[in-house]
């Protein structure tokens, strides 16, 4: 709520800034430009920075949320340091090992793949 109060003012802001903008464009230089396109270009202009603040938005709340989720599971997370750990294997090596032995080592190559017959018509060629 806080942050959605914030960026609205900001919107403000940056529209009243826009609105002086083209005001002072439109009085320093009678170019052919007409108002339609600089409306036309004020409303995209609008788009584009109402996008950005809901991305800036987006992008604050996501990381507020992360903090959170980070700071809930610090008190779950009990680990002691143990370099000694670093050079153990871990259950799933172990597993692989054991797998390893018990099961046939495959061929590699095309000469231990199983090949099917020759066919009867071309066993003459």
């Amino acid at each position: 709520a806080v942050v959605s109060t914030q960026s609205t003012g900001k919107i403000e802001e940056e529209q009243k800034a826009a609105e002086e903008q083209i005001k002072m464009m439109n009085e320093r230089s009678q170019s052919t430009v007409s108002s339609s396109d600089l409306l036309r270009l004020h409303g995209k202009n609008m788009k584009a920075m109402e996008k950005k603040q809901q991305q800036k938005q987006e992008k604050i709340i996501a990381e507020f949320e992360q903090q959170q989720r980070l700071e809930k599971m610090k008190p779950k997370v009990n680990v002691k340091r143990d370099p000694s750990r670093l050079l153990q294997k871990t259950q799933g090596q172990i597993n692989r090992e054991k797998d390893k032995s018990s099961s046939i080592n495959p061929v590699v190559g095309s000469r231990g793949m199983p090949h099917r017959a020759m066919p009867a018509w071309r066993k003459g060629l």
